[in-house]
């Protein structure tokens, strides 16, 4: 069955929505803390190593430690953050609503309309659960593959697969 318009409507899934951030945020800061931490650590490493101690670390390179504790605490605290900035956030309890065509995507939610051209779109990631569409690198909406019909989902993969590539 070909469809020429695909409309669905739905609410922001907050664990979804949550995971998805917590994705962004932590690649990240994870990238530059974790290598900047990582470079520092060694050089320190190779110094303690080297009897060079500027510190004065006598019996254990404490730097490494912290880092390993560095790098279990900022996931962490990083879920915390999100998962409160989400909870009172006026977008979860919005009803938003999709109309998708080959040629375009509209998007409804209170008074407010977006349109946003297949061409448009920075990336189109193919997570397990949704397709989430890029607008830029920081800005995101996604499409619950579950809240969809499967012969939905057809059409609207071959229409992305059309626009851009799919990864």
């Amino acid at each position: 069955m070909q469809t020429d318009k695909i409309t669905y409507t739905t609410k922001y899934n907050k664990r979804f929505f949550t995971e998805i951030i917590f994705f962004q945020y932590y690649r990240q800061f994870s990238i530059i803390l974790l290598t900047l931490g990582g470079i520092v650590s060694f050089i320190l490493a190779i110094g303690y190593l080297l009897s060079w101690n500027p510190f004065r670390f006598h019996s254990f390179p404490y730097f490494t430690a912290f880092y390993a504790v560095f790098v279990f605490i900022l996931p962490v605290l990083l879920k915390w953050r999100i998962e409160k900035s989400l909870t009172n956030h006026a977008l979860m309890e919005k009803t938003i609503r999709f109309e998708i065509t080959e040629a375009e995507i509209q998007i409804f939610y209170d008074q407010n309309e977006k349109v946003i051209r297949w061409g448009q779109l920075y990336q189109i990631k193919n997570h397990p659960k949704a397709w989430i569409l890029y607008g830029t690198p920081q800005s995101f909406f996604y499409i619950l593959k579950n809240e969809l019909a499967p012969e939905q989902q057809k059409v609207l993969e071959s229409w992305m697969k059309a626009s851009l590539k799919l990864t």
